[in-house]
């Protein structure tokens, strides 16, 4: 017998009460009319039983034709679903598990985003494993925010994974949530305010902060040169690994999916080098010294914009995305989302880490036409003081962090037009002939090595009090 994916619409799922048989559409405990349990159900089939043909674009569904079934199930409830594919009344509607590798699952978000969650899991043929392994899972907690934010992976997302993984026999003791967050951000402030902190207390799941633990060298063949990395022991070790990364728009690299997210899994020494290098080029190098991993994105809240901090603008996208080829996940995400794909996408593809042709690439659950969802991508004006402007050298996270971290906040006090050279890509033509002033040992440096005079601050980076104390003269 053939396995069938879950039904991915709104109503994909329905609660019964098991006494006076009364219905819902949404997760509740206990019926509310008897009190008696209520059952958690999955249709395993529909009937299509009537069409409309759409033939007006709206905001929402510009390409038309597209059509609405009304389907029913086998318990003989209705649903609605929207669909570009023709059907006749009378077929039968249901989706095949898919067992190709480089499957890509799409589960749109209804009432619960652990559901969907578990939905986009079993869409791509479910995750093998023994009851004993040890399984990382690995978030993206950049800094102390709520999930509303978009800026961090939401929890409900890692909460469907663990739920998956305990149902399917694994050992909770064997589980290890694994994040560092920023540089200067404090990680156990990060994980209370995230929400992981209790949500590790629910379930009895292990947190460790990825710095806390060993690190293992690894070099790199690229391009003829040598690229040494510190990688987190706990990853090379994992038996499995569950990449959970955010839908996000990234100033300096286009996106921040899933093959970007795992960067977070070196040590800060290595984050730095990797931005005084090509970037984007030693991203997709550090995948290939990895071990294989599943992406599960977190497409709940995304961010879009100035990407991916605090300067982007939350972006509603309700769709939670998995898939077993990186490559493949990351490259869907961006013709959902609309965006160019970026350079360490098409490296890592280049290198055999992935697929990235639309035509080999197959999609289950939701169509691609229904829910894409335009995202803003980044501009080039990335300071967020109107008088302010910043030179991007390619700054680490550490100095990225910071240096916006304070801008902001001194956004709404005016100041002499200066420009703020941080990172160490800086060339002559980016800098112009206006004051420049070089924050961090990086920039100070590159903007020397060009025979440039500048005020600099010396630091790696320099703390948030100190760059505040050395701007104050140019605030007015």
């Amino acid at each position: 017998m053939e396995e069938v994916a879950p039904f991915t619409s709104l109503k994909d799922k329905m609660w019964e009460c098991k006494q006076c048989k009364k219905i819902w559409y949404y997760p509740l405990e206990k019926c509310i009319f008897c009190k008696s349990e209520v059952i958690n159900q999955k249709p395993k089939g529909f009937i299509v039983k009537g069409i409309s043909k759409v033939l007006v674009s709206s905001n929402g569904h510009e390409k038309i034709p597209y059509y609405n079934l009304l389907l029913e199930d086998e318990n003989g409830n209705l649903h609605i679903k929207k669909t570009f594919k023709e059907y006749n009344r009378g077929d039968r509607f249901e989706q095949k598990a898919c067992k190709n590798k480089t499957c890509v699952g799409l589960s749109s978000i209804g009432y619960s985003v652990i559901d969907a969650t578990k939905r986009a899991i079993e869409l791509i043929g479910g995750i093998n494993f023994n009851p004993n392994d040890k399984i990382i899972i690995k978030p993206n907690i950049v800094l102390a925010k709520n999930p509303s934010t978009g800026i961090i992976t939401n929890p409900s997302v890692v909460e469907g994974i663990i739920q998956y993984l305990l149902k399917e026999g694994s050992n909770r003791d064997n589980i290890l949530i694994l994040e560092g967050s920023l540089q200067d951000v404090d990680s156990k402030k990060a994980i209370k305010k995230s929400g992981y902190y209790d949500l590790c207390q629910r379930y009895g799941i292990k947190f460790k902060d990825l710095f806390s633990g060993d690190f293992v060298t690894r070099e790199i063949t690229m391009n003829h040169e040598k690229l040494i990395v510190q990688i987190s022991k706990d990853i090379m070790e994992a038996d499995l690994i569950i990449n959970v990364p955010v839908v996000k728009t990234h100033f300096q690299t286009g996106v921040s999916l899933g093959i970007k997210n795992m960067k977070g899994i070196i040590n800060h020494p290595s984050r730095k080098n990797m931005h005084r290098g090509k970037l984007q080029e030693q991203i997709a190098y550090l995948n290939t010294a990895l071990p294989k991993y599943i992406t599960i994105a977190d497409g709940s809240i995304g961010l879009e914009g100035m990407g991916p901090g605090a300067l982007g603008t939350p972006a509603n996208f309700g769709l939670i995305i998995a898939g077993k080829d990186p490559v493949a996940v990351d490259r869907i995400i961006c013709e959902l989302i609309g965006l160019k794909v970026p350079l360490h996408i098409t490296k890592a593809a280049e290198l055999g880490l992935g697929e990235l042709d639309l035509d080999k690439i197959e999609i289950i659950g939701e169509e691609m036409e229904i829910v894409k969802r335009k995202f803003k991508a980044a501009d080039d004006k990335i300071s967020p003081h109107p008088d302010i402007e910043l030179i991007d050298g390619k700054p680490c996270s550490g100095c990225l962090n910071s240096v916006w971290s304070l801008l902001y906040r001194l956004k709404d006090i005016s100041a002499e037009e200066i420009s703020i050279a941080f990172g160490s890509q800086i060339s002559e033509d980016m800098i112009g002939y206006g004051k420049i002033v070089a924050i961090g040992d990086c920039a100070l440096n590159a903007v020397k090595n060009l025979g440039r005079e500048a005020e600099s601050l010396r630091g790696c980076p320099p703390s948030i009090e100190e760059q505040e104390k050395f701007l104050k003269k140019w605030l007015k």
